[in-house]
């Protein structure tokens, strides 16, 4: 759009800022003061104008910001009218930040004109600050949820070493097991011999994964720590303490269908 700005003061300047970021195709701006407008012009890429062409400028203007210390309407309905004869009734926006008002709130019984003062930005200020204050209530909503399930994750980080040494404890076993099976099967052929591997460690996969994943939920629970320690005891484990940099998974918590199951390990020791 075309923006006219009328005025070169500090709010002309502010707007012109706020202008500048949403990529306006033209900016004009007129001021009693020609060169304070043409040093305003300068820095942003626009042109100075006469003030004395105001009439003739608001025709090109499909936004006008006005920010004088005029007492009086120096944008009058009969201007604005002719204007939109010329225009042909092409719509025309009015921003009017000036105290006292620069433009004649009678524009708005002209058609396609619309006039807004301070007034008006005000009631928008309050209706973003209310959606501000909406969206940080949303935001707080999912910090705390966030919050939660990270202290989740850590208290389920006492499951990892367990769960590992319950899938050493069952992989140790099955080996040594599968070992002397296969000894006793040297006759199949070697591919067969590879099924027979693969069918004993995804079983024990299969085994250990409900346990894994039943275990990472417990441990966070008030009671957590009697099942852990019964598990432990149960099966004479020796769980050893996560090292601090072992990264965000642990390999061979126990997965269904021959998959690893990944447990976080973070740099937590619990």
């Amino acid at each position: 759009q075309t923006v006219l700005v009328v005025g070169a003061g500090e709010m002309a300047e502010l707007a012109v800022e706020q202008l500048m970021r949403t990529g306006i195709r033209r900016l004009v701006i007129a001021n009693r003061s020609y060169s304070t407008a043409v040093g305003l012009a300068e820095r942003f890429q626009g042109t100075a104008q006469p003030f004395e062409r105001l009439p003739e400028l608001l025709a090109e203007a499909d936004i006008v910001i006005s920010s004088t210390g005029a007492r009086g309407f120096i944008l009058t309905r009969d201007m604005v009218r002719q204007a939109m004869r010329a225009r042909r009734g092409k719509s025309m926006f009015f921003i009017d930040i000036a105290v006292p008002r620069d433009v004649d709130p009678a524009v708005n019984e002209l058609s396609n004109v619309y006039r807004y003062d301070v007034d008006d930005l005000q009631s928008v200020a309050e209706a973003n600050l209310k959606e501000r204050e909406r969206e940080a209530q949303a935001a707080q909503a999912v910090v705390e949820q966030e919050i939660e399930r990270y202290l989740r994750w850590v208290e389920a980080l006492g499951a990892v070493p367990i769960v590992r040494a319950l899938r050493e404890h069952f992989s140790g076993v099955s080996e040594q097991e599968l070992e002397k099976a296969l000894a006793q099967l040297r006759h199949l052929a070697p591919q067969d011999q590879a099924r027979v591997q693969r069918l004993v460690r995804t079983l024990v996969n299969k085994l250990l994964h409900t346990p894994s994943m039943r275990l990472k939920q417990i441990t966070s629970a008030d009671d957590g720590r009697i099942h852990a320690e019964a598990l432990t005891r149960l099966f004479d484990l020796r769980p050893a303490a996560p090292a601090a940099d072992e990264g965000e998974s642990a390999e061979n918590e126990g997965g269904g269908d021959g998959q690893v199951l990944h447990l976080p390990l973070g740099g937590t020791k619990s």
